[in-house]
């Protein structure tokens, strides 16, 4: 019994030394879908924070690119990638630094994150697919999600959906943003290998306000050398008013490109842990 007990231990020791302590993805990790960014002087940032405009109410802009579900579980993870007009971070107040305390930091920004059942583009007397009813929304605070650094001295370029005014190069920098989502209120998806089922995936980016700046940072979504189904797409809506979101567009390239798609990642549930340590003790309590 004790040696059973002992070699039990050592396994689990084991599994829990080689789990992932990090929310970040890394190429080649485990993936339900992946769209990687496009780090090329093609790839380019889709505006997902607030309308380029002088106004005392600016639209919310939300961006919206579908995949494919080929499996019934839920999804913990989602991660995308992005960068900031200009490279201007939003700031938080940092009474350790010299005034005015200011301290650019790229997660004082809130994201609004939602899915969405598809509606094909053969149901859409406009001819493009889009997002139809909303399934499963979350809000995630500044702290509640991370991000790093993804690839830095590149050029891209900055658009603007609504405006169209494009910009290059708009930004240098690519952010990873990592985003956990616990169980117990993680979307369940419903596609199989043998019945796939679409869904959307919606991001607006809400940054904290600029204090010492007199240009607000804005956040764009990047695009992905990865295609699906059609053009991703946009909208507009009062902040309050999300996720209820309508009157989609496909989001049109400035530079010829025939098909602008979305840079993100759906991951499985961090189940694979807890999965090998019941078949190790199984096969333990076999023996």
């Amino acid at each position: 019994m004790l040696t059973r007990l002992l070699t039990i231990t050592a396994v689990l020791a084991v599994l829990f030394t080689a789990a992932p302590t990090s929310a970040d993805w890394n190429t080649g990790d485990p993936a339900k879908w992946v769209q990687m960014p496009d780090l090329s002087p093609q790839g380019m940032d889709i505006n997902a924070s607030f309308e380029q405009q002088v106004g005392a109410f600016p639209q919310l802009i939300v961006l919206a690119d579908d995949f494919r579900c080929t499996s019934t579980d839920p999804i913990t993870d989602i991660h995308l990638w992005g960068s900031w007009k200009n490279d201007l971070l939003p700031e938080v107040f940092d009474p350790t630094l010299p005034a005015p305390f200011l301290r650019p930091d790229p997660g004082a920004v809130t994201f609004n994150l939602s899915i969405h059942a598809d509606i094909p583009a053969d149901q859409n007397p406009l001819g493009f697919s889009k997002p139809g009813e909303l399934l499963w929304s979350h809000v995630f605070n500044p702290g509640e999600f991370t991000a790093r650094p993804w690839a830095t001295n590149i050029e891209e370029g900055w658009l603007d959906p609504i405006s169209s005014q494009f910009i290059f190069p708009g930004d240098t920098v690519a952010w990873q943003y990592n985003f956990l989502i616990p169980q117990a209120e993680a979307f369940i998806q419903q596609g199989t290998a043998t019945d796939p089922v679409v869904y959307w995936l919606d991001v607006a980016a809400i940054p904290q306000p600029e204090v010492a700046s007199t240009e607000a940072p804005l956040f764009g979504w990047k695009t992905s050398v990865d295609h699906f189904n059609d053009s991703a797409v946009y909208s507009t809506t009062d902040a309050a008013n999300w996720p209820n979101v309508t009157d989609w567009l496909p989001i049109e390239s400035p530079t010829g490109l025939t098909q602008l798609d979305m840079a993100f990642v759906i991951t499985p549930e961090p189940a694979t842990l807890a999965l090998l340590t019941l078949g190790c003790l199984a096969v333990l309590r076999r023996r």
